[in-house]
């Protein structure tokens, strides 16, 4: 009985391996790969440096003294508006940093009072200086 059984297994094994396609044989069909040097091939990258476009932005302190609509030609709607107790906080978020800048009334004349930024901070692994560029490059309006 135990012999049936591994007459059987053994001619169903000897049938499947007998079915299938050699897969060592290149078909007829397709092209053989033309091999010109035993080197490997090294795919090309841009430099990161180069990709980035170089971009016109104000430094920082330039931004000190801007009003609400200077802010907005110049990156955008803010991506977070926070008004409190007479002052307005501005929040330009990107993927590499984050632009806070702090808007508070400054006296124009004997009965009006103007936002301007008094104050920046940059959050992020970025400087001041490349977190504005990116704010720019990224969020700004074209002008």
């Amino acid at each position: 009985m135990i012999f049936r059984i591994f007459a059987l297994g053994a001619f169903a094994l000897l049938a499947a391996c007998a079915g299938g396609e050699n897969v060592s044989e290149p078909s007829s069909s397709s092209p053989s790969p033309a091999i010109s040097s035993n080197e490997p091939e090294i795919a090309s990258t841009p430099d990161p440096k180069e990709a980035v476009p170089e971009i016109s932005a104000p430094a920082p302190q330039e931004l000190i003294g801007l009003k609400p609509t200077d802010l907005s030609k110049t990156f955008g709607s803010a991506s977070l508006v926070r008004r409190d107790l007479g002052a307005e906080i501005w929040q330009y978020r990107t993927r590499e940093c984050v632009l806070f800048l702090f808007l508070y009334a400054i006296p124009e004349g004997e009965t009006s009072a103007a936002l301007r930024v008094r104050h920046i901070d940059v959050r992020g692994k970025q400087s001041p200086v490349e977190c504005v560029k990116t704010v720019v490059r990224e969020r700004g309006t074209s002008s």
